[in-house]
C-alpha cells in the first residue's frame, strides 16, 4: 500500500495546491469534451503505470484479484482523491493519509484471494 500511495503522491508535494488545480481542471473537463479527452489520456497513462505496479506487487505476494486490477486501481485513486479532500478540509479530524491507510487494506483484502 505504501508503494501505491507513494506513487499517487509523488507528483504533488504541495497537496493543497495540487488538489485545487486538479479539481479545477476536472471541472473544466466535465464541461469541455476537448479537455476531457486530454485529462482522460493523462489519467490512462498514470492508471496504466499504477496498475502495472499493483499487478507486480500482487504477483510477488502471491495474491490474485477477484476484480480486474485496473478496477482496483480506479477505486484506490477515487479513495485517495476523496480522502485528500477530507484531510484538506478537516486536517485535525482526518490527518493526511489516515483514511487510505485505514480503508485500502480492507478493500485489498475484499478483492484478493
Amino acid at each position: 500500500m505504501d508503494a501505491v500511495l507513494g506513487l499517487l503522491d509523488e507528483a504533488a508535494p504541495d497537496q493543497r495546491r495540487w488538489h485545487l488545480i486538479s479539481t479545477e481542471f476536472t471541472l473544466h473537463a466535465l464541461r469541455s469534451p476537448e479537455a476531457a479527452r486530454a485529462l482522460n489520456e493523462q489519467r490512462e497513462m498514470f492508471r496504466s503505470r499504477l496498475t502495472q505496479l499493483v499487478e507486480e506487487i500482487a504477483e510477488t505476494n502471491g495474491l490474485e484479484f477477484s476484480v480486474p486490477a485496473e478496477q482496483f486501481v480506479r477505486m484506490v485513486m477515487a479513495l485517495h482523491e476523496g480522502a485528500r479532500s477530507e484531510s484538506l478540509l478537516e486536517p485535525r479530524k482526518v490527518p493526511a493519509g489516515s483514511l487510505e491507510h485505514t480503508f485500502l487494506p480492507m478493500v485489498l483484502e475484499a478483492v484478493t484471494r
